[in-house]
């Protein structure tokens, strides 16, 4: 058994091929079938910047050049990041493309592109500034010892009589037992 809906349809298209209707249609412009946005990088340093890109297609997925995208900052920490310009055009493949200034205040940041009545988002983290490691304070120098002192003398000479002496009496001792075995 055949539903009515079913037996209507097919009545339709029987009717439709005997008369020779055709049906064609076209859209101009092309009906948009998505848009996308992308970030040069998702974490920018304090201070630095990345590129926004934000591509067009239409419903078979082609390229739309020529089309008109609008960037806005949504959301951001601060009040410094910027966008080098708010609209910008597509290109052949589809793209348009802008600057992010980050600014100096750490958070996320939130980007808008939108046109032809849709609209993508993209974030990008703003990393505060990096510290640099400061090194510990410089040891005190350490000089090699001077030969014959063995590393025991200061540096600022103060015993150097002391060991001069030590050194004659050693050399004193050491000529009196050689002369003793010698007699």
């Amino acid at each position: 058994m055949m539903r009515m809906g079913t037996i209507l349809a097919a009545a339709a298209l029987g009717l439709a091929a005997l008369l020779g209707v055709q049906a064609a249609s076209a859209q101009y412009p092309q009906p948009i079938g998505g848009i996308t946005a992308a970030v040069g990088s998702v974490t920018v340093t304090s201070g630095g910047s990345t590129q926004v890109s934000c591509t067009v297609r239409d419903a078979s997925g082609n390229a739309l050049s020529g089309r008109t995208i609008t960037f806005t900052i949504s959301s951001q920490p601060g009040s410094s990041a910027t966008l080098s310009t708010q609209i910008a055009t597509t290109n052949s493949a589809g793209t348009a493309s802008v600057t992010l200034s980050v600014g100096s205040a750490a958070g996320t940041i939130i980007i808008t592109c939108s046109g032809e009545s849709l609209s993508a988002r993209v974030t990008t983290e703003v990393l505060g500034i990096q510290a640099t490691a400061v090194p510990p304070a410089a040891a005190p120098a350490i000089r090699p010892p001077a030969t014959g002192d063995g590393g025991l003398v200061p540096q600022d000479g103060s015993s150097s009589l002391v060991l001069s002496l030590g050194l004659s009496l050693v050399s004193v001792l050491i000529i009196a037992r050689v002369a003793a075995r010698t007699r």
